[in-house]
This record gives structure tokens, C-alpha cells and sequence, in this order.
């Protein structure tokens, strides 16, 4: 198989992987266009990959919509700045799932996942290109405030790469930790 080919499978894996996340929760939210809850996030992150460091804090501000008792769609956008290996930016834009896992009785926690597009100035070797792709996944746990607030603590896998739109393809991989307060219903 020839590297073209290759690149060009990968590529449609990805672009439908990404459009399916967000045509899924457009089309379920303009049926049902309220806002349930909404809130923000801050975090830090580090890649684990040994050839490069990279160390990033940020902000995750989000708005959701509950589909029934287990499934929320969310919106949520990414602000952050590189401290390691030197001050560079990362916005970004995530269309995102969480389950709830209290029929399996593991009341307030979740699991969450999506893929959303970066922009990113950061310098890593190989990194290719300043617009990327971003598949995520964690777990979480809410804890109620009281009916209308609680806070929220993540961890995140997190990973930043160009799905080879580019020649070179280094990722960014991170383990992420979030905490937040969420507003809502």
C-alpha cells in the first residue's frame, strides 16, 4: 500500500469520525434548542510521550444539553497556553458526549468523549501543521453544590494531530486534570 493511499484512509477515518460527532449533536439540539446546563473548566495537561514536553494549562467553557437520564451533548470550546517548552497558544472547538454511569451504581460519575479541531502554534519536531484534530476521552465525577450548581473534576486523554493532512505527524499526547463549575436545570 502506498503512503498516499494510507494518508488518504486515515484522513477519511478521521473527517468522519469528527463530522459524526458534530453533525450528531446539531441535529439532536435543533430539535430541542434549550441549554440545560452550562459551565467552565480549568486545567492542566502534560504529554507522556518521552522524545518531547510539552505542559499546557487552560480553560473549557461548555454548554450542554441533557438527552434523558444517562446521555448530555455538549459544546465546548478550548483556550490554552503552553508553559513547556515555551509560551505558545491552543484554541479549540469539541463537540462532546458524556454518560452517566448511575444505572451501573456509580451515582455522579461519567464517562466523555469526543473529537473536535485546534488551532495551535506550538513548536514540537514534526508536529506538521497548525490546524489539528482532537479525539478526547475521560472519565469524571460530579459533586452537588446544591440544585442548580456542582462542581466537576476530570481526567482527560487528550490527543493533537494533524491525521496526516500534513507530511510530518507528531502528536501531542496528554493526560489532562479538570476541575469546574457547572450551572444548570
Amino acid at each position: 500500500m502506498t503512503k498516499q493511499l494510507i494518508r488518504a484512509k486515515y484522513l477519511t477515518l478521521i473527517l468522519a469520525l469528527f463530522f459524526s460527532c458534530l453533525y450528531s449533536p446539531l441535529v439532536v439540539l435543533s430539535q430541542v434548542p434549550t441549554i440545560d446546563r452550562y459551565g467552565i473548566s480549568a486545567g492542566f495537561g502534560t504529554n507522556f510521550h518521552p522524545d518531547t514536553q510539552v505542559g499546557m494549562i487552560f480553560l473549557a467553557p461548555y454548554a450542554a444539553h441533557d438527552f434523558g437520564d444517562f446521555w448530555r451533548g455538549k459544546l465546548e470550546g478550548f483556550m490554552g497556553k503552553t508553559l513547556v517548552p515555551e509560551d505558545r497558544i491552543a484554541l479549540g472547538l469539541t463537540p462532546m458526549f458524556e454518560y452517566a454511569l448511575d444505572a451501573f451504581s456509580w451515582p455522579n460519575w461519567f464517562l466523555e468523549g469526543g473529537v473536535g479541531v485546534f488551532y495551535t502554534d506550538v513548536k514540537v519536531p514534526g508536529f506538521g501543521s497548525h490546524w489539528v484534530f482532537s479525539p478526547q476521552a475521560g472519565v469524571g465525577r460530579i459533586f452537588k453544590v446544591d440544585q442548580k450548581r456542582s462542581v466537576t473534576v476530570r481526567i482527560r486523554y487528550h490527543h493533537l494531530s494533524n491525521g496526516y493532512l500534513a507530511t510530518e505527524n507528531t502528536s501531542i499526547d496528554s493526560l489532562m486534570i479538570m476541575i469546574g463549575m457547572d450551572f444548570g436545570k
